[in-house]
């Protein structure tokens, strides 16, 4: 491992190790986020606001129109995956059904997903859950979010102390995306729910 590299790990460990609680958890992660996605304002505001409404984003993706790559004709999904406790996901499943009375109307789809671990039901059962395709090159799909985790996953995904380990293995990993294809208006959806909670709550 080169210096450059070593150092930007030891920085990165040393960031998760000030964090002490789930809030600090999700604020970190949305400063970070803040230029992770230059070409994509809405859904960089959007990641942000639902950092300081108390979910820790762990992937996304922008919709967006099909663009031909040498591999053939990419399409990508609007998606986002990301812990909540059960409170925030309550909270969250309530904006939806308040916008979107009818199911048959509501346009994103929120895949909720428990711990794999010893004595959770998946587990128990050993009924692992798969993520979301968000990218396919022409029928084939390219990048997929929001796996069913297990906590060693969670551990390298997040390095940080044994209590806020248990916050998120406590919690629920949710992954929201839109039904179709292409252009969507999920993120801005988001930005605007997620601006009128601005408290982050623990797992």
């Amino acid at each position: 491992m080169s210096p450059q590299n070593l150092i930007a790990q030891m920085r990165r460990r040393w960031r998760y190790r000030n964090v002490t609680s789930l809030a600090d958890l999700a604020d970190l992660l949305s400063t970070r986020r803040r230029a992770a996605y230059p070409d994509c304002r809405t859904m960089n505001e959007a990641l942000v606001a639902l950092g300081r409404a108390g979910f820790v984003v762990v992937d996304a993706e922008q919709g967006g129109a099909a663009i031909s790559t040498p591999d053939g004709l990419l399409t990508r999904r609007a998606s986002v995956a990301m812990f909540a406790s059960a409170e925030t996901w309550d909270w969250l499943d309530d904006v939806l059904y308040r916008s979107f009375p009818s199911l048959r109307d509501t346009p994103y789809i929120v895949r909720v997903y428990e711990m794999f671990a010893p004595g959770r039901e998946s587990f128990t059962k050993g009924w692992r859950q798969g993520g979301v395709p968000v990218s396919r090159i022409d029928d084939r799909d390219n990048r997929i979010i929001g796996d069913q985790m297990d906590p060693e996953q969670v551990r390298r995904l997040f390095p940080v102390r044994a209590g806020v380990q248990q916050e998120l293995h406590n919690g629920w990993l949710l992954t929201v995306h839109d039904k179709q294809w292409g252009s969507s208006n999920l993120f801005e959806f988001l930005l605007n729910a997620a601006t009128d909670r601005q408290v982050p709550v623990r797992l």
